[in-house]
């Protein structure tokens, strides 16, 4: 079933404890140069029904550094992904291995494919 999903940009600040538990998360370390584009992103929290879904950074309106979705959500992550690619000019992803989530999402729409060490 579709969901209507509300987005708000939000401050890093509002989100910090958020992305610094995601880091903390993942399963194999990822370099600061990573690190650095998601801590320079743009914040967009993703809604449904009012309730906080996903968290989404955008760096340089371009490149989508980050789509987190809470566990409760998670069976609407592929309309949050959707929705996600639509905030500013969203054509690229970066993203590490090790979530696979958002490495699934990204790579059902992926044309191209560029790994890096």
């Amino acid at each position: 079933m579709t969901q209507s999903i509300s987005i708000t940009q939000v401050a890093y600040e509002a989100v910090a404890l958020e992305v610094q538990n995601y880091f903390e998360a993942q399963l194999s370390p990822f370099d600061s140069y990573y690190e650095t584009h998601i801590l320079k992103s743009e914040f967009f929290q993703l809604c449904i029904k009012g309730q906080p879904a996903a968290l989404v950074g955008v760096h340089e309106k371009q490149l989508m550094t980050l789509f987190m979705v809470r566990p409760a959500f998670r069976r609407h992550s592929q309309q949050l992904f959707q929705e996600a690619k639509r905030l500013r000019e969203v054509y690229q992803a970066y993203l590490v291995t090790s979530d696979e989530l958002y490495m699934s999402h990204a790579l059902e729409v992926a044309k191209a494919v560029h790994m890096q060490a």
